[in-house]
């Protein structure tokens, strides 16, 4: 079994000193850094390092979330898919210049009708993202979604066989795909699928949508019962020694960090063997 890394989001905190009293608080020095999600430009983006090289110069092992609502790979515009795949790019070699290993993306992230946007051309784009990782020695990782190609494992599974990326697992988001599937075991089918391409993953109990409409929100773990299965499966079969709590609020990170503490101490006993996974490539 591999060293799994718990890590916090830098989602909720004001500033990299903030996220830093907090690692040197709950001995949790490593986080994953998500970039504004309003940049559409370098300079943005850029405007951000200082905060980042706060973190890494106190010696925080950092990984980064690219996460940008309005810049889009399967943009049905071609113009705007261009001009996106070339932010992703820039962005790519804007963590290689930090010394980063690792980045999350997604497609689809803002996308109120999936039916609108060109996959196809965001194959090609992914493609083109995963050899400037290798260029610069980074992990390019698509992340799955609530909705859309991504939330769908065999579509997921397509989309990192045919570009050569690797994979971020939110937890959150492939359970919620279950319910809405309502096939249990379905959030399973991720790590099934794509076990060996799974880097890293975003740990939390549920995405969730408000009944009467708003954005969707993570939901904390109370406990680990729901998510267990899939935490079992990702030290057993899987690539995967991240695990991001992703939560807005310092104390359900808290409470989480805790739960997850106390589950990898004893992980040796409590890792199943009624979940036996093929694995593939």
């Amino acid at each position: 079994m591999h060293e799994t890394h718990l890590a916090i989001t830098t989602q909720g905190f004001s500033s990299a000193r903030e996220v830093l009293s907090f690692c040197r608080v709950h001995d949790c020095f490593a986080a994953e850094y998500t970039f504004s999600r309003e940049a559409v430009q370098l300079h943005e983006v850029e405007q951000e390092l200082p905060e980042v090289e706060h973190l890494l110069n106190a010696g925080v092992l950092m990984r980064y979330h690219l996460a940008f609502k309005n810049r889009e790979l399967a943009d049905p515009d071609p113009t705007l898919a261009r001009e996106a795949l070339d932010f992703y790019r820039n962005c790519i070699q804007i963590v290689a210049g930090l010394g980063g290993r690792h980045v999350t993306l997604h497609i689809g992230l803002a996308a109120e009708d999936h039916s609108r946007l060109n996959y196809r051309t965001a194959a090609d784009s992914l493609r083109t993202l995963a050899m400037v990782g290798d260029e610069y020695d980074v992990s390019v990782c698509l992340e799955n979604l609530r909705t859309g190609p991504t939330s769908v494992p065999d579509s997921f599974w397509d989309l990192l066989r045919e570009s050569g990326l690797q994979a971020t697992l939110d937890v959150g988001h492939a359970r919620a795909a279950e319910v809405a599937a309502a096939k249990p075991g379905y959030a399973l089918e991720f790590i099934r699928r794509c076990g060996t391409r799974i880097r890293g993953a975003h740990v939390y109990d549920i995405e969730r949508v408000p009944k009467s409409g708003g954005p969707a929100w993570h939901a904390a773990p109370e406990d680990l019962t729901a998510i267990r299965p899939l935490l079992d499966a990702l030290l057993a079969h899987s690539s995967c020694d991240w695990w991001l709590i992703e939560l807005p609020h310092v104390d359900e990170k808290i409470r989480t960090l805790h739960l997850l503490r106390h589950y990898l101490a004893e992980a040796d006993h409590l890792l199943p063997t009624h979940h036996q996974l093929e694995e593939e490539s």
